[in-house]
């Protein structure tokens, strides 16, 4: 007989077996979960160093959507769009896409070599605090389009030729107002700026060197002990 039914008559007799009260605190949680994301977002975007770590310390993955049998694998892929929704935040903090891929593409194999779910939930927290530094670091809202240009030559390729003079060749300005209009608006000389960035860098090498040194000395040990 249903074949002589049209669809809506044949919908009409299915009852849908719900209580409205749970659909409204269902309702009710994941306006809540949105909203709390948003806010999240933004203290990213807005590089809030010193209201990151509170929000970052309540990460865990209790209201996650369990939708695989493999809670390492729904896991992961709960990190894999925190990672997407962390790029949007820090390109809306007005930080340059060479930074944000660098970092991104970090955190994208981090979250593949996870192994529990406690490991990805630590993740999340470094992932929360090190896009919020990205942005308080490297944002270039507030410049003007053509200091913007420079700071993003700088951090290219620091061992290029980042002199003065060379700068305001490729942009086509005096070298004067170059340096007039960085000072203006970093509060810091050019000379002064480029030496910090790169001692900061050198610093980082150093750093990164030390711990891959510890990590090789402590592997070598465990083999040939």
């Amino acid at each position: 007989e249903l074949e002589n039914l049209s669809p809506r008559e044949v919908l009409s007799d299915i009852k849908y077996d719900y209580d409205p009260k749970i659909l409204f605190r269902s309702m009710e949680h994941i306006e809540r979960r949105f909203n709390a994301e948003a806010e999240f977002m933004q203290i990213v975007s807005h590089g809030q160093v010193h209201k990151i770590e509170m929000y970052a310390n309540m990460i865990d993955l209790e209201g996650m959507e369990v939708r695989l049998a493999d809670r390492v694998r729904n896991a992961k892929n709960y990190a894999i769009i925190m990672n997407t929704l962390l790029r949007k935040a820090a390109e809306n903090g007005s930080v340059h896409p060479i930074h944000i891929n660098k970092v991104s593409s970090a955190f994208a194999k981090k979250i593949e070599l996870q192994t529990s779910e406690q490991g990805i939930v630590h993740l999340l927290k470094e992932m929360a605090r090190k896009y919020t530094l990205l942005v308080k670091n490297r944002s270039l809202q507030g410049y003007s389009p053509l200091v913007r240009r420079v700071l993003i030559h700088i951090d290219m390729d620091l061992a290029s030729d980042l002199s003065l003079n060379t700068q305001a060749t490729l942009l086509d300005v005096n070298p004067s107002y170059l340096s007039t209009i960085f000072k203006k608006e970093t509060d810091m000389s050019f000379v002064n700026y480029l030496t910090d960035i790169r001692l900061e860098e050198a610093i980082k090498l150093l750093i990164d060197y030390a711990f891959n040194t510890q990590r090789f000395n402590a592997i070598h040990l465990e083999v040939f002990s």
